[in-house]
C-alpha cells in the first residue's frame, strides 16, 4: 500500500548517483519540478523499455526545466548495466537499505517460490547489498519545486503503458503556476 498521494508533500531522500554526486529531494525541489522513477533493476525488461524511452524524451523533459532521478535496490556494478543497456543520463540512485523505496510505501519482499518469470532469472541476494530482498513497485512521480507530489503512477502489473505526453503536459502545467 502506497504511502503517498498526489497532493502530500514528498518524503525527503538522499542518496549517491551512479557518479558518486550525492542527490536529495529538496536540492532537486530547488531547481524546480523532478521526475522520480522507482524500477526494480537491469533484470526487468519492462523497467529497462520504460527508462529507454524516458531517455528518448529527456531534453523535452530538461528544456521544460525538469529532472529526472530512478531509484533502484540494486547494487552499483547492476546500475551500470541498467545504463548500459538503456543508454541513460539522468541520475540513477542506489537505494541498498531500501530508505527511499520505504518512505514512498513502494518496497515489498517478492514471494520468490511464487515468481514469475522475470524473477525466476534472477538472483536478487547477488543484485542487492542487502540480504532481506525487497522490490520497489515500479512508479512514477512528478514531484513540484514546494515538495508536492502532483502526480502519481503505480504500475503494479509492469506492464501499463505510461503516457510520456502526460509527462510533458504536467511538467509545463507545474511551471506555469
Amino acid at each position: 500500500m502506497s504511502k503517498v498521494s498526489v497532493g502530500d508533500l514528498a518524503p525527503y531522500f538522499s542518496g549517491v548517483d551512479q557518479n558518486g554526486q550525492t542527490l536529495s529531494s529538496e536540492d532537486l525541489s530547488r531547481t524546480g519540478p523532478f521526475v522520480l522513477i522507482f524500477y526494480r533493476g537491469y533484470w526487468c525488461s519492462y523497467c529497462m523499455a520504460h527508462l529507454t524511452s524516458l531517455q528518448k524524451i529527456i531534453d523535452s523533459i530538461n528544456d521544460a526545466g525538469v529532472q529526472i532521478v530512478v531509484v533502484t535496490p540494486e547494487q552499483k556494478q547492476f546500475i551500470k548495466k541498467t545504463i548500459s543497456k538503456t543508454k541513460v543520463k539522468f541520475p540513477v540512485i542506489q537505494d541498498s537499505y531500501y530508505y527511499i523505496m520505504e518512505s514512498y510505501g513502494f518496497a515489498y519482499k517478492p514471494r520468490l517460490n511464487k515468481a514469475g518469470p522475470l524473477l525466476r532469472r534472477v538472483d536478487l541476494t547477488e543484485v542487492h547489498e542487502n540480504e532481506e530482498v525487497k522490490l520497489p513497485r515500479p512508479s512514477t512521480f512528478i514531484i513540484d519545486q514546494n515538495r508536492k507530489i502532483r502526480y502519481k503512477q503505480l504500475d503494479g502489473i509492469n506492464r501499463k503503458k505510461f503516457n510520456y505526453n502526460k509527462i510533458m503536459d504536467l511538467v509545463r502545467e507545474i511551471k506555469v503556476n
